[in-house]
């Protein structure tokens, strides 16, 4: 019913519509600061603000002091969680249907580099996964009851395939071209009063990293 050019507005912005494999983007990231300030294997336990910098408690028995801590760790935020107490993440009342199927599958029923098909109350979002084109990725977005306590369970072909029964024809190809088909509940959080206290900040849910800035 429509076509929208992803990089219709690229003048506007001064920069294009991409997508990147999450792999690269992390290389991307670690190829602009010097790799002894990466440090591997460190899961934050605690932290302690004593007004002058912050002192870090790594699972692995390491402890660091640091000038301000920047938390960017996701929807189960240590940082969130010290700050403000621990609370649930709260369920939309939707769920996300996932599955991988080669690129030269996509390929061979005419695949977009990206594309989303929706309906009134769901939609599947498509896409390469990797600039060579070997991987393309579903996505979905579907409302749905969930019960259990686990981050992902499960699915089949055929349950994503009853959820979009009547898609255009390409989508019924993706998913029957589908292996692996997992599905994830989408949560979210309650709107935070503030995103800070004393040398701690929170980013808003980014599940890459979690930043601190070293003392000099």
């Amino acid at each position: 019913m429509a076509k929208i050019p992803l990089n219709a507005e690229r003048g506007r912005y001064g920069a294009p519509y991409i997508t990147i494999h999450r792999g690269d983007l992390h290389q991307a990231m670690l190829d602009c600061v010097s790799s002894e300030r990466v440090k591997w294997a460190h899961k934050l336990v605690d932290f302690t603000d004593d007004g002058q910098g912050v002192t870090l408690n790594f699972e692995n028995g390491a402890s660091e002091k640091v000038d301000i801590l920047i938390g960017a760790d996701g929807i189960n935020s240590r940082v969130r969680e010290k700050i403000f107490g621990l609370d649930e993440a709260v369920y939309t009342g939707w769920i996300a249907h996932r599955a991988i199927i080669p690129g030269a599958v996509a390929k061979s029923l005419g695949a977009d580099l990206n594309a989303k098909w929706w309906s009134a109350d769901r939609h599947i979002v498509c896409y390469y996964l990797d600039k060579n084109e070997d991987e393309f990725y579903l996505v979905t977005g579907e409302p749905a009851e969930w019960t259990s306590r686990a981050g992902q369970l499960p699915s089949s072909r055929e349950a994503l395939r009853e959820a979009f029964k009547g898609f255009h024809p390409m989508v019924q190809g993706y998913i029957d071209a589908t292996d692996v088909v997992t599905k994830w509940p989408l949560k979210t959080r309650a709107p935070l009063p503030v995103w800070y206290q004393g040398r701690s900040v929170l980013l808003e849910h980014n599940p890459i990293s979690l930043v601190h800035i070293q003392r000099r």
